[in-house]
């Protein structure tokens, strides 16, 4: 006789907290100009759209599919779309100014072959070059714009003992490495973490990240684990000073033996010397997400 399989221990609590908490504030993200800011309703909602577009382009429960995006909300909405329809998403990094391009593509050709993933999603300036890269490949390329025209898609959640993700290492010494990981074990490691950082003593925290989320520690302490547990995030697309800005918001470091109070932290050097005044959601005590 077939057992049926487990609760989502992962995505079961965060669709929950939507429905009980629609308005509860998600995050918000600076992208050098200004804030955008986004409620958990709201994402999900995204979410849903993403879950629609990559259906529609062939998306199936299991495939891979790999995320070329900046990280912004976007990149997070498609990943979490990915999961709701039983796929296994994937962050990969996007060509900037601190990687060598041509082996950028050297490298990601033979990273794509080796994953086979059925949808790559990027963005419009990529699209052909992602192409190329994957001419022997059966990936379907997939521009995010085209969420713009999506409704959601409701679907139910991927039983508790599906792959939930692909994680790779940096290939900084050689090629990507990926390795796949379960709902089950993602929640548990989460669990463990946020008992280590002694969230719950904490009123109202905030999480502020500048890091890329194709990153461990980018992926887990700045996007899943506040997901899962309600903790809105600041988010930043370059590395954060710290500063005095108008508002106080202290942030105490997540890392390699950060455990000092630091002050306020500012997503962009393009206002005031530095400081970037937080949404006045984000103004509360919190976390600093920092890679050094």
């Amino acid at each position: 006789m077939n057992r049926p399989a487990a609760g989502n221990d992962f995505l079961d609590p965060i669709l929950a907290r939507e429905k009980q908490f629609p308005d509860g504030l998600f995050g918000a993200c600076h992208d050098g100009e200004g804030w955008t800011e986004l409620t958990l309703g709201a994402f999900m909602r995204r979410a849903r759209c993403f879950s629609r577009l990559l259906r529609e382009h062939g998306l199936r429960a299991g495939d891979v599919m790999l995320i070329v995006l900046p990280h912004g909300l976007d990149a997070q909405a498609a990943f979490i779309g990915a999961m709701l329809l039983g796929a296994v998403p994937s962050f990969m990094p996007y060509p900037n100014f601190k990687q060598n391009e041509a082996l950028y593509w050297r490298q990601h050709r033979i990273v794509f072959r080796h994953i086979d993933p059925r949808v790559i999603l990027t963005y419009a300036e990529l699209l052909a070059a992602v192409g190329e890269a994957v001419v022997e490949s059966r990936a379907e390329i997939v521009g995010a714009a085209e969420v713009e025209s999506m409704a959601p898609l409701e679907v139910a959640p991927p039983p508790g003992d599906a792959v939930a993700l692909l994680q790779h290492s940096s290939g900084t010494t050689g090629l990507k490495k990926g390795v796949q990981l379960g709902y089950a074990a993602i929640a548990a490691q989460l669990a463990a973490y946020a008992d280590a950082l002694d969230f719950a003593s904490g009123a109202s925290p905030r999480i502020a990240s500048w890091l890329p989320l194709y990153h461990d520690m980018g992926l887990i302490t700045s996007f899943l684990m506040p997901l899962w547990l309600g903790i809105p995030v600041v988010r930043g697309q370059k590395k954060w000073g710290s500063g005095t800005a108008r508002h106080e918001a202290g942030f105490r470091r997540i890392g390699k033996g950060l455990t000092a109070d630091t002050g306020v932290f500012c997503a962009s050097e393009s206002e005031g010397a530095g400081r970037v005044v937080l949404p006045e959601n984000m103004r509360a005590r919190g976390w600093c997400v920092d890679g050094r």
